[in-house]
């Protein structure tokens, strides 16, 4: 009996807790909320250009776009700048000029500033539906609130430019690495059929590589980008030409000293280094036998460091071979 009494006694002090701890979750919800829909609120008062959509976003657009709307699965070309509206702190940027203003930036190495190539429909649901209200070569201004973002309810501010939409990015990447091939003279210097190509600028002897050669080679890793009006080569992706060092390997792919992606010889460059022997020289790399379909992502902080599908450019400079003994 008494055994009974102390299970009731316990299971009602439990409830009033329980009962206690969501009054306390609940009052702090509501203060959260109240609190994120003055931060809205305010904005909008000193801001009363925006148009709240159906979806309960709201939009400024800064340029109408006059070519495609993306649909789900397509890509998309973007530059944007996305803040928290209560003190403007950068959240995230493709903007290389902004990178000071951005708290996490120093933590960033090897960030890919620039256009993002993204496929479209699977971020957060605020960003969807902004640039579904978008079209090529436009650009607008959104604020998102929590529950369209990342459910903590504190809203964002997006400044996003809406670049290119593309149905076929393996098309796209093909059509600016053969331009590029053709604009930089790489036409007939194939070594692996439609893969890989090697133009060599400076030969200092004929010592080839192979297997088990100790190499040394400075290197700067360029990507191939086709999303504008003419194909370019001006993002770095990874250099060591500042380095003090250059980067130490044993043929084909063991490094030893210095740094590159992932520690290890992309496949591609593997494959020219044969031919580019002690001197300098360029390699371009179609996607398959560079980092193929899925990129280069940063393993701990997963920001993209070579995005899906890219096919890139190495400048390189063999500057030491030294083979094993006894060969």
């Amino acid at each position: 009996m008494i055994i009974k009494k102390l299970y009731t006694i316990i299971f009602s002090l439990a409830a009033v807790f329980l009962f206690l701890l969501q009054a306390c979750v609940n009052n702090e919800l509501e203060e959260l909320e109240a609190r994120e829909k003055k931060i809205i609120g305010d904005y909008l008062a000193l801001n009363p250009e925006f148009t709240k959509t159906e979806g309960g976003i709201y939009i400024l657009e800064d340029r109408t776009g006059n070519g495609l709307t993306p649909a789900v699965d397509e890509w998309i070309f973007v530059n944007f700048v996305g803040r928290y509206l209560e003190d403007s702190t950068i959240r995230e940027t493709t903007y290389d000029s902004l990178k000071s203003e951005w708290p996490a930036s120093d933590g960033f190495e090897n960030y890919l500033y620039g256009p993002s190539k993204i496929l479209y429909g699977y971020s957060m649901p605020g960003l969807n539906e902004a640039v579904s209200l978008m079209k090529e070569g436009g650009k607008a201004t959104f604020i998102i609130p929590g529950d369209k973002a990342n459910y903590d309810y504190r809203p964002l501010l997006y400044e996003i430019e809406l670049i290119r939409v593309v149905k076929d990015i393996k098309a796209l990447d093909d059509s600016a690495l053969f331009q590029y091939i053709d604009k930089k003279g790489f036409l007939d210097t194939a070594i692996v059929d439609t893969t890989v190509w090697v133009r060599l600028d400076e030969t200092i002897n004929n010592d080839s590589i192979v297997n088990g050669d100790t190499v040394f080679m400075r290197f700067e890793g360029r990507l191939i980008d086709g999303f504008g009006d003419s194909v370019v080569d001006n993002r770095i992706f990874n250099s060591n030409l500042n380095d003090e060092a250059p980067l130490k390997f044993v043929y084909p792919s063991k490094v030893i000293s210095g740094k590159i992606l992932g520690n290890k010889i992309p496949e591609g460059l593997v494959t020219a280094l044969r031919y580019i022997k002690r001197g300098k020289g360029s390699v371009i790399i179609r996607y398959p036998r560079a980092f193929k379909e899925a990129g280069y992502v940063h393993e701990k902080e997963n920001y993209i460091i070579v995005p899906k599908f890219q096919s890139v450019v190495y400048d390189i400079e063999v500057t030491q071979i030294i083979s094993p003994p006894g060969n």
